[in-house]
């Protein structure tokens, strides 16, 4: 369906241009063989033979501009080389370099060339030469043939037998194409990045982080764009390495690059030089219909004309794979490098964990609110169980675990009750489900027996309809939907409103001076971390005061230079003044009270219009001012005191979801606010005289 999609819109983008279009496709099942998609429609198979002939014909009736194979996936890619000989020219990216992303010496060689990392790896034509590069590698490891779509054959194995039965399916699959070996990236975060080229620029679509660890296909995994949990130095390296990869192979049109990152490593997994498909997720999330501008990019037009620029998204899309397993009972629901989906839901919010949870219904997937758990994980993911089992516990979940998992939470000081595993005694872990006593199963397996009694488990789950986690980050996403499903309100908007410009929120953000070394500089830049993080997930700021923390010596010489003035009193009341009038937002970050702070507390409560204004409060400040908190009465006002800036993250997080959404559903706030050189009417603020009364009486 995908790659459908990518050829209906490329069908329709070269007539917009003026082209004739012709559709070479054998599946009745597509939209790209309706009658009324492509000017002539070609319902044959796709050889090289059947191709060329109809090539050939199209020709004798005029100029034959050339073929677009990157939007068909694997298969056409396939027929490049042959078209190419045959003299029919090929739109976009050349054959050459198709046959360079695709072969993993040439590609070695040309990473090498750019500084990049790639996992260790080799290539096998015989049960031999496979099993020297897993012992050199070191197990376990990728295993997948060349010039497969899917994921086709590809598997992780994890001993020299289970590499000897691969070998005999991986030589009816590849032919006489090599199998690639690959050094298998445990608890990697994947990520893959849409790209469109024209030979010259290079226009990032998207990035989207997938939300299971390495070793699931991307077709099968979840994944969130923009990504929810990538540092921002990360995102901007793969972008980089995206850009150099394209100008150096000379992509002109698609281009789909995935990546692997482990720690501070980012490896180069895969390169494709075609569409992906994650091209139609990529141009609903961002509303920038990729396929199309692909398209006519490849018929010649620079992508320069198109007036581009980087998307920023001031929500969250999230794609899910819809899986056929009910559809086959007893079949094992572990997913692995084969693609095994067979469609995909999105949900679209202006917060990850929202925006995941509509995904889930969308699959088909109903999230408990309350229930029991059942918890059974593999000995590398059990550091992390701890944090999943107490969110759970917090929910009012109760826990039930098998007996190594149970000993992990309970040593973490978290109730739960051990239960043996299937074929272990009575109940067991098979008796929980058939009686309905497990409401979600938190199961980890890389592979089919790598915990015990696993398969069964997972079986049983899926007859009796159990959801199921089968990695730790799909049970963090789960845990944190099920957190936004105990108080969520599910409203409808199209699809177009998440493309609509928004302004930013513009955030006057209220901090001590700290220097140093100073405790208080640290509780500072916890706070204001932690705001950054809001502002990749969801909603978008404009810092009015900046959001780095500030010394008295650097906060005088930043005014000096973003305005151009000395510091002196009169000049920054003028510029603090502009400051509060355009506000949509306030945050006091509070470690001790200032008068300069009373007074733009004051401003905003006697102003109109009053924006809202989160008071969080350290603890340890020797003056807590807790009469903020009866500002409530008169303006919208969020008092919190902490004592580790984490515990202020999800509170902030809906305050500030809260104002984005009031502020896009009052569109004229902006205009009554931005009026930056005119002062407030009847206002006891806008001094002009330093030694004016008013200003000893604020």
């Amino acid at each position: 369906i995908e790659f459908d999609y990518c050829c209906v819109h490329a069908a329709y983008a070269l007539a917009e241009a003026g082209y004739e279009t012709i559709m070479v496709n054998c599946n009745p099942e597509t939209v790209s063989t309706d009658y009324d998609t492509s000017d002539r429609l070609y319902f044959e198979p796709l050889t090289s033979e059947d191709v060329i002939e109809i090539a050939r014909k199209e020709a004798s009736c005029g100029r034959l501009r050339g073929a677009i194979v990157q939007f068909g996936g694997q298969t056409p890619l396939r027929l490049a080389a042959a078209l190419e000989q045959a003299g029919i020219p090929i739109l976009g990216t050349p054959p050459d370099v198709i046959d360079l992303a695709e072969d993993r010496e040439r590609f070695q060689a040309l990473l090498n060339q750019l500084r990049l990392k790639q996992p260790a790896n080799g290539t096998a034509t015989t049960v031999e030469e496979a099993e020297a590069a897993a012992e050199r590698i070191g197990y376990p490891v990728l295993l997948r043939p060349s010039y497969v779509l899917g994921g086709r054959a590809m598997e992780l194995v994890q001993d020299v037998d289970a590499l000897r039965r691969y070998m005999v399916e991986a030589a009816r699959v590849s032919g006489p194409n090599p199998v690639l070996v690959d050094k298998f990236l445990d608890g990697a975060t994947e990520v893959d990045v849409d790209a469109i080229a024209d030979g010259t620029d290079v226009y990032i679509a998207g990035v989207m982080q997938q939300i299971e660890e390495a070793g699931v296909h991307s077709g099968d995994s979840a994944c969130a764009l923009p990504p929810y949990s990538l540092k921002p130095e990360v995102e901007a390296e793969l972008c980089r390495q995206t850009r150099l990869l394209a100008h150096r192979l000379g992509v002109v049109g698609l281009m789909n690059v995935q990546y692997a990152i482990q720690g501070d490593d980012v490896y180069v997994l895969e390169v494709n030089p075609r569409a992906s498909r994650t091209v139609p997720f990529v141009a609903k999330a961002t509303s920038v219909p990729v396929a199309k501008i692909a398209a006519r990019v490849m018929a010649g037009e620079p992508l320069a004309s198109f007036g581009l620029s980087e998307p920023r998204v001031d929500h969250v899309a999230v794609k899910e794979a819809v899986l056929p397993f009910a559809r086959f009972p007893g079949s094992d629901v572990v997913l692995g490098p084969e693609m095994k989906s067979t469609g995909e839901s999105m949900g679209i919010d202006q917060d990850f964990a929202t925006a995941y949870l509509k995904a889930q219904l969308g699959a088909g997937v109903r999230l408990p609110r309350c229930g029991n758990v059942l918890l059974s994980v593999r000995d590398a993911d059990k550091p992390g169980v701890a944090d999943v089992a107490s969110r759970l516990a917090r929910l009012g979940f109760r826990l039930l675990a098998t007996p190594g998992t149970a000993d992990v939470v309970r040593r973490s000081g978290i109730p739960v009750k051990t239960v043996a595993k299937a074929g272990g005694g009575v109940p067991n872990v098979l008796d929980l489900l058939d009686q309905g006593e497990v409401q979600l199963l938190i199961e980890t397996s890389l592979w089919a027996d790598e915990v015990r009694g696993g398969r069964s488990l997972r079986s049983r789950a899926l007859q009796r309809r159990v959801p199921y986690c089968s990695r730790m980050s799909i049970a963090r996403a789960v845990v944190g939907a099920i957190e936004r499903l105990q108080d969520w309100k599910p409203s409808v908007r199209s699809l177009q409103s998440y493309g609509a410009s928004r302004p930013p929120l513009k955030l006057f953000i209220r901090q001590p001076l700290t220097q140093s070394g100073d405790e208080s500089k640290r509780v500072v830049e916890g706070v204001l971390r932690i705001v950054d993080d809001i502002g990749r997930d969801g909603v978008s700021f404009e810092y009015l005061t900046g959001n780095a923390s500030l010394s008295n010596q650097t906060f005088r010489e930043t005014f000096e230079q973003n305005q151009g003035l000395p510091f002196n009193p009169r000049n920054f009341r003028r510029y603090r003044l502009r400051q509060l009038r355009q506000a949509d937002a306030f945050l006091y970050v509070r470690t001790a009270m200032s008068e300069s702070g009373a007074f733009e507390v004051c401003y905003n409560v006697f102003n109109e219009p009053r924006a809202p204004m989160f008071f969080a409060v350290w603890k340890h400040a020797p003056i807590k001012t807790t009469l903020l908190r009866e500002l409530e009465e008169v303006c919208d006002v969020t008092y919190h005191e902490f004592e580790d800036p984490e515990e202020l993250r999800d509170d902030l997080h809906r305050f500030f979801r809260r104002v984005a959404e009031s502020a896009a559903s009052a569109p004229h706030a902006e205009d009554l606010r931005d009026e930056p050189e005119q002062p407030p009417l009847a206002s006891p603020w806008s001094w002009d005289d330093p030694s004016d009364d008013r200003q000893k009486a604020a």
